[in-house]
């Protein structure tokens, strides 16, 4: 059940991928005038980054995600990861984490830390 919902939501941002695609475009064009997104999550492990990044893709498409489906978060990271091998979804998170990292490796390190 839980994969037959996660592949409704993979669907759905296929097809409403124009709200997405534009939203990813203007990450790559901000770059150039140094307003660049940053992944703050670069500690995490590759999974987690790909989850944040889907979650974040999600959202601008008003896709439902976890807390609004009948299923607990960790079974909604579980099915997306087994459902999202080579989809669109997948190809753009994984661009979002590319350009995310570049920024943040590009970044002063904080002497304090």
């Amino acid at each position: 059940m839980n994969s037959e919902i996660i592949l409704k939501i993979i669907e759905s941002y296929h097809s409403d991928r124009d709200k997405v695609a534009s939203t990813l475009n203007a990450v790559r064009v901000s770059r150039k005038y140094g307003f660049s997104i940053i992944n703050e999550n670069t500690e995490k492990s590759e999974q987690e980054q790909l989850l944040w990044a889907v979650r974040f893709l999600l959202s601008i498409a008003d896709i439902p995600q976890s807390e609004d489906l009948p299923m607990d978060d960790s079974e909604f990271c579980k099915a997306m990861l087994i459902s999202l091998e080579e989809t669109i979804l997948e190809s753009d998170a994984l661009q979002l984490i590319v350009i995310g990292n570049s920024t943040a490796n590009r970044l002063p390190k904080d002497k304090n830390s």
